[in-house]
């Protein structure tokens, strides 16, 4: 990833980041509004960034919103929730291609920073509110999104278990909120939150591209310096999931085919310690790639379960386990899941197996350069981890654990939760 990177505090809490990449002929420019989970407030911010996709003042309808991004080389809008660590993530987004290739003098780029600009600051309101139609569809829409996640057993599994997990800590709520607290939201509810997330929230704003981000760069400031912000600490937190000393193990009955079981662990290793990437090689070599131990043992040796795979949560501290299992055979699975951690903490693994752990990281690092969204994506993930390193950076750390490092690592991990869902 050979990019040129920039970093401004625009306003109190609000960044313009600039990622030059000459490989590409577009422009992405995204803004990120980052609050803390909060169970009173999640489900309203949830559908606030689908209803600011809808358009702004001006156009009426969808429809007309996008004719007009159509009729501008095919730009693309989107919008996202995601989740990283204990926060919440509004994601607006847009793309099109640079002004070098526009037929066009006018310049492409600035009328994007315009158009997403206007969708964050000067929504379609009605009455100063928020229009009934636009809610009660989005409110349908991400029911709909969360019914979705609830009949994936495979993710309700995994979510079910952070649930139980990360119960001391916000990460614990799912990022969309509940169901019922949607139902119950009006126009007002979510028009005021709205108004207060641009003011105490964080923003972080990122230009990735080919073109000139300071002609992104100059727009936003000039409009952003209007906005009316309210003094707070906008530090994001490392907050790690702490050490449970009474395992919890929960479980429900669904009507299912196949039962489904989810085992978290806990890490004193937070993503800013350098022992992360002896972490991240111990996870991988468990249970994070085709021939690691729980695949060739607990599945292929000893035929206990359809798939068995393992993956860490860096930003909270978690490291979880996830299987397809038979009834009859979960508790053989979850003994063998467990043996096979204490067969990587004794150091039983080749260097042979761990080289190949090292080169499928450093593959995955290698992908981070394929798009604009994966760019923006690993440099979010840096801000989050409290680091600022390249992928390039991140393969030679990787390159340099050894196997003693790695087994160290592995000997941090404690077993926290424990989740079952039973046929």
């Amino acid at each position: 990833m050979n990019n040129i990177f920039k970093r401004v505090e625009l306003k109190d809490g609000i960044y313009f980041n600039s990622i030059i990449e000459k490989k590409f002929k577009t422009n992405r420019i995204s803004i990120n509004i980052i609050t803390k989970l909060d169970e009173k407030t999640v489900s309203k911010n949830s559908i606030i960034p689908f209803i600011l996709e809808k358009g702004y003042k001006g156009y009426d309808s969808f429809k007309e919103f996008s004719i007009m991004l159509d009729n501008m080389y095919g730009t693309s809008f989107s919008s996202d929730v995601r989740k990283i660590g204990d926060y919440q993530i509004l994601n607006l987004s847009i793309s099109a291609i640079d002004d070098e290739y526009c037929l066009e003098k006018d310049s492409l780029l600035k009328s994007i920073t315009d158009i997403i600009l206007n969708i964050m600051l000067i929504p379609n309101f009605t009455n100063g509110e928020f229009k009934k139609d636009i809610l009660d569809l989005e409110k349908t829409n991400l029911i709909q999104l969360i019914e979705s996640e609830l009949n994936d057993k495979r993710t309700f599994c995994i979510n079910k278990l952070e649930e139980h997990m990360y119960k001391e800590k916000p990460s614990s709520i799912n990022k969309y909120g509940k169901i019922e607290d949607i139902k119950k939201l009006t126009e007002k509810d979510i028009t005021d939150q709205y108004k207060k997330l641009l003011k105490s929230s964080r923003i972080e704003v990122f230009f990735t591209g080919c073109g000139e981000s300071s002609i992104c760069e100059n727009i936003i400031k000039d409009r952003i310096s209007k906005l009316e912000r309210i003094e707070k600490n906008f530090d994001l937190e490392i907050n790690l999931l702490k050490s449970n000393e009474n395992i919890t193990e929960n479980q429900d009955v669904f009507d299912v085919n196949q039962c489904k079981m989810a085992i978290g662990f806990s890490t004193d290793i937070s993503p800013d310690n350098h022992r992360i990437y002896a972490l991240k090689l111990g996870v991988t070599l468990y249970g994070g790639m085709p021939f690691s131990k729980l695949f060739k043992h607990v599945r292929e040796r000893l035929s206990l379960c359809y798939y068995c795979s393992s993956r860490m949560d860096k930003i909270n501290g978690g490291i979880l386990v996830d299987c397809g299992v038979e009834k009859n055979n979960i508790e053989k699975t979850k003994k063998e899941i467990l043996n096979q951690l204490e067969v990587m903490k004794l150091g039983d693994f080749t260097e042979d197996d761990l080289n190949n752990a090292k080169l499928a990281i450093i593959n995955g690092y290698k992908s981070f350069s394929d798009s604009l969204s994966m760019i923006e994506l690993w440099n979010i993930s840096q801000l989050f981890s409290k680091t600022s390193n390249t992928p390039e950076e991140e393969c030679n750390y990787i390159n340099n654990v050894e196997k003693k490092d790695v087994v160290e690592a592995m000997k941090t991990l404690r077993l926290n939760s424990i989740y079952t869902i039973l046929s």
